[in-house]
């Protein structure tokens, strides 16, 4: 008779659901527990469907229904608290019903299940599924910590350790409530990470660790306390362990790397998470689960982290981890991938800090992949900030800068400077990378100087008037000023381009040096340029300033 409720129109489930809450509301109180039973089963089957059809299930009264029969029922009526706490868990995401559950006190009830029913494997099951589901609201993860249901939690997973229905059920519920720092902590003190770090040691099956493993990867992740004690206690040997015994459990892998992520964020903890083998191990699960974008996400973020350490950049580097870093990166194709590609780039800007590096990188396609994904997530300034900061780091090296200036990174950094103008950060890495770029060119000088200077136009000066107008629109910062006064001062060295720097650079130079007269470096920089102008010789160049300005909006070169 059940199988067909799922076709029911709207209409005529929300006239079921109110008719069978009203029956239930006036027979509370019956005796008829087989009727009562069937008609929670009906209703738990029926919810969950219609949003309209569960606001009328909680304006006829049945969360207080269900928190009235979860109270009254026994341990012989298994079936029953199943069916009232599915109806809870599915009402629980309504809008509306957080304050209501609250005044009812059901959560309070809910945890005294477990506190009631210490045999009853099947009951405190279906509690613990009910609060994971209700665990995703501030309000009843508040419930929860106040009636003491962390401790019942860490109760029930020591000493059902060998149930593994109920460990995961546990690990379930902590993955949704563990995602604030104090309640990380509270599941510390309560001894909640000791046990779940015995659940994986004791645990049979590769699955069943994975969850433990999950859960121990939310409270250790912004949790500087829970680390620690993984770091102490000496488990992440076991973790290791686990790994190689099991390389093709993907959940695994994943729960894994997410916990050795927030552990390499501290200096403190790179040495162990080295010694113990996991930039193996992590090059390992890129290749076997190359389709996983969370696991790809955490192992670029594992060595972002330890690439920040300079005693360990080069042993990255020789351990393939830019080759591997690159293969992810490549295949971010879309916007979807933007997390991943956020962290392989952040991964090797980091690596790229070392010249060894520098020299691996030069052998590798580093140079199209790395412009094809700044291009790709050019209108993310949070990701295009991270690639042309890779940019830079390379192209200090000879052969990196010659690949960098063939395959059009000049445009491309221009074009970001113009595109993203407001953003001082793109800006700021922008002009180093192209300063760099200029710098490194040795034999490329003045090709690269022309590239600058037209913007990869045919003619004309596009690129001297997007530098000055990022100069501008950052006056007051250090970097964008003292930088682009630097590149602009070089570019000062074609003769075709002095009058334009006269026409456009002059006075928002003059105005940078009013603002950072007392910081010298910029000063200096502001003065250096203003030296290599013949300022003194026309003095006409303000009123040339609207005319440069008109003519290079349409790509003609100024005239003497």
């Amino acid at each position: 008779m059940l199988a067909p409720l799922g076709a029911l129109e709207p209409a005529t489930l929300q006239r079921l659901v109110s008719a069978l809450c009203s029956w239930l509301r006036a027979r509370e109180d019956s005796a008829d527990a087989l009727c009562i039973r069937a008609i929670m089963k009906l209703l738990a089957r029926l919810l969950g469907q219609d949003a309209s059809t569960d606001n009328i299930a909680i304006q006829k009264g049945l969360l207080s229904t269900s928190t009235e029969l979860v109270k009254k029922a026994g341990a012989v009526d298994g079936s029953l608290i199943k069916y009232c706490l599915e109806v809870l868990a599915t009402l629980s995401v309504v809008e509306s019903s957080d304050t209501i559950i609250s005044r009812l006190g059901s959560v309070p009830v809910i945890v005294d299940l477990l506190r009631r029913y210490p045999e009853s494997y099947g009951v405190m099951e279906d509690a613990i599924t009910a609060l994971a589901l209700m665990a995703k609201r501030s309000r009843h993860r508040r419930g929860i910590k106040d009636s003491n249901g962390i401790a019942m939690m860490v109760d029930v997973l020591k000493r059902c350790i060998q149930n593994v229905s109920l460990v995961v059920a546990v690990c379930r519920f902590l993955n949704n409530f563990a995602v604030k720092e104090d309640l990380c902590v509270a599941v510390l003190q309560r001894g909640g990470i000791d046990a779940l770090m015995a659940a994986f040691n004791s645990t049979a099956g590769s699955s069943a660790r994975a969850s433990v493993a999950s859960a121990i990867w939310t409270c250790s992740q912004d949790c500087k306390e829970v680390q620690d004690t993984l770091l102490v206690s000496g488990w992440l040997s076991s973790l290791a362990a686990v790994l190689q015994a099991n390389m093709a459990d993907c959940s695994l892998h994943e729960a894994a790397l997410g916990i050795v992520r927030g552990l390499s964020r501290h200096a403190s903890y790179r040495e162990d998470i080295v010694n113990l083998g996991f930039i193996d191990a992590t090059i390992t699960a890129m290749r076997t689960f190359g389709g996983n974008t969370v696991l790809l996400k955490e192992a670029c973020g594992v060595f972002g982290n330890l690439a920040s350490a300079p005693d360990l950049r080069v042993q990255l580097g020789e351990s393939g981890v830019i080759e591997e870093v690159l293969a992810t990166l490549s295949k971010c194709t879309t916007t979807e991938d933007r997390k991943v590609a956020k962290l392989a780039l952040g991964a090797l800007s980091n690596l790229a800090s070392c010249e060894p590096n520098r020299d691996v990188i030069a052998r590798t396609d580093a140079v199209p992949v790395l412009l094809g994904a700044a291009r790709l997530f050019m209108t993310n300034e949070n990701i295009l900030e991270y690639a042309i900061g890779a940019i830079s780091h390379i192209a200090v090296h000879e052969t990196c800068n010659r690949q960098l200036v063939e395959a059009g990174a000049v445009e491309a950094l221009l074009l970001f400077l113009g595109d993203h103008r407001e953003d001082l950060h793109v800006v700021s890495k922008s002009l180093v990378a192209l300063r760099r770029l200029l710098k490194q060119s040795q034999e490329r000088h003045s090709s690269v100087l022309r590239q600058i200077s037209c913007a990869g136009l045919p003619e004309g000066h596009r690129g001297i008037q997007l530098i000055v107008d990022a100069m501008q629109e950052h006056v007051y910062d250090e970097t964008a000023v003292r930088e682009a006064s630097l590149l602009l001062t070089s570019l000062s060295a074609i003769t075709g381009n002095v009058p334009v720097l006269m026409s456009l650079a002059c006075q928002p130079c003059m105005k940078a040096l009013e603002v950072h007269q007392h910081e010298v470096t910029v000063a200096d920089a502001l003065a250096g340029l203003l030296a290599h102008l013949p300022i003194e010789e026309d003095e006409s160049w303000a009123k040339r300033l609207e005319t440069a300005s008109t003519s290079l909006g349409t790509g003609v070169p100024v005239p003497y």
